[in-house]
């Protein structure tokens, strides 16, 4: 009985992978594939912001632990000012807990 049972499950799921096989190349499938290729590829454009945005500089006490860090500084200073003024809003955080 067991081996039946075995064999009318092996046949069930040859025959659902079957239709599966035929839907999944169906016209209609392929086109909504298309689409939604489409829209994920697309560009988005919104609206222009005309406004500018107020730069805030928190004023911080001197740490007098801080050495040694030039490079990272001047990687910072690099992302924040990028040589093509037309390069979007850029921000730059750094919380650090204390030790």
């Amino acid at each position: 009985m067991e081996l039946r049972i075995n064999e009318n499950l092996g046949e069930i799921d040859k025959a659902v992978r079957h239709i599966n096989d035929i839907t999944s190349y169906s016209l209609a499938n392929l086109q909504s594939q298309v689409r939604n290729l489409q829209l994920r590829h697309a560009t988005f454009t919104g609206p222009k912001e005309h406004a500018k945005f107020p730069v805030h500089m928190v004023a911080r006490p001197r740490n007098k632990g801080f050495y040694g860090r030039n490079e990272e500084l001047e990687r910072i200073d690099r992302y924040l000012n990028p040589k093509d003024a037309n390069k979007l809003l850029r921000t730059y955080s750094k919380f650090q807990t204390a030790d």
